[in-house]
């Protein structure tokens, strides 16, 4: 089919459904470079390249609009969690040892959910201060700072710097009763994570103002006693009064909403945002991350039963050829590609809105 010269400049509209060899050359042929215009937003397309090239770009493009559009929510996402901590949706950073550094929480931070430093890569509470204040300096959004007991150094010494920068903590590993006190003191926001209800219900004693839960789909630090995330959320929001945060194994739009109707008021998500670009690990770990499956028995086997936690190893820098994909959760399943972590968290987002506002059952 004969087809006119187009002039730089020139809009047109295309489904992105028709990107095929044939659409392509009918829609532009002899044209370097174009912008066009795609459900009202403008893009710039290249031709000339390789259809395998160009259908990459184009993607890309797509994936850029749609977020664009997507991020006219419908939903306010107001939680306590979102209250507590000033982020605009209810998705916290899980703290990760070795990789959760300032830069990487203030991606999530920026992107609307809640960014977590882990002290413990800081090593000093000198260099924890200077990585909260270049965290500050690079975002305006809602992070904190874990404190790993038993696992981050000088963390009396850490838990004062935090104080001092005035930003929430988050307690792990293993009980707070040490720093509870001066926690309290201080009154800024604290958040507690658990493997069991009942160490959730001692933690409240101590005066948290939230718990994260998390079941045994999740990564990370395991408890032989932990139970399947749902069983878990499930009995923390009937035994607890503090808000609970959902995790293990959450990291798409069906698992947010889904945390939520089970009464939590929040989820963490840390495997999820390893997929992501900004995440601070060699991309072939990222792209093998992406590969595992719920149908492959070793990944089951990992993940559910795994091996006697070992402070000693996760206190220890990082050697650089580590496999990242073997401290992956079941959440890496839900997810198809490496995308920036504002593009995941308005994938997430938006796509969970269009989920609930789809469900018949919640319409008269």
């Amino acid at each position: 089919m004969e087809t006119s010269p187009l002039a730089p400049g020139t809009f047109i509209n295309i489904s992105f459904d028709l990107l095929k060899p044939g659409v392509i050359d009918y829609t532009c042929p002899q044209v370097a470079k174009k912008t066009r215009r795609y459900s009202g937003v403008r893009c710039r397309i290249f031709q000339r390249e390789p259809h395998a090239v160009w259908v990459s770009k184009a993607r890309k493009i797509k994936e850029q609009s749609i977020w664009k559009q997507k991020e006219k929510h419908i939903m306010q996402w107001k939680t306590k969690i979102t209250e507590l901590l000033g982020c605009r949706y209810p998705i916290l950073q899980g703290a990760m040892e070795r990789i959760g550094t300032w830069s990487f929480a203030a991606s999530v931070a920026a992107a609307g959910a809640h960014g977590t430093i882990t002290a413990s890569i800081s090593r000093t509470p000198e260099k924890l201060r200077d990585d909260i204040r270049r965290c500050k300096d690079a975002t305006s959004g809602s992070f904190g700072v874990n404190l790993s007991i038993g696992i981050c150094p000088q963390i009396d010494k850490m838990l004062e710097v935090c104080i001092e920068e005035k930003v929430p903590l988050e307690t792990s590993v293993y009980k707070p009763d040490a720093l509870a006190q001066r926690i309290k003191e201080s009154g800024l926001p604290w958040i507690h994570k658990s493997a069991r209800v009942k160490d959730a219900i001692h933690a409240q004693d101590l005066g948290v103002d939230a718990i994260i839960l998390v079941g045994s789909e999740g990564a990370g630090i395991k408890n032989p006693e932990q139970l399947p995330t749902m069983t878990t959320i499930l009995w923390g929001v009937r035994k607890l009064t503090v808000p609970v945060i959902a995790a293990g194994g959450i990291g798409d739009a069906r698992g947010l909403p889904g945390a939520l109707a089970l009464g939590a008021e929040g989820v963490t998500m840390g495997s999820a945002f390893m997929t992501t670009a900004e995440c601070p690990i060699n991309d072939q770990f990222k792209e093998k991350m992406l590969g595992l499956g719920l149908d492959q028995p070793e990944f089951r086997k990992r993940v559910l039963t795994p091996a006697p936690f070992d402070r000693n190893a996760a206190s220890r820098p990082a050697p650089a050829d580590v496999d990242w994909s073997d401290a992956a959760s079941f959440s890496v399943t839900g997810i198809d590609r490496v995308l920036s972590v504002k593009a995941l968290i308005q994938r997430i987002t938006a796509d969970a809105e269009e989920l609930v506002n789809g469900w018949q059952f919640l319409k008269k």
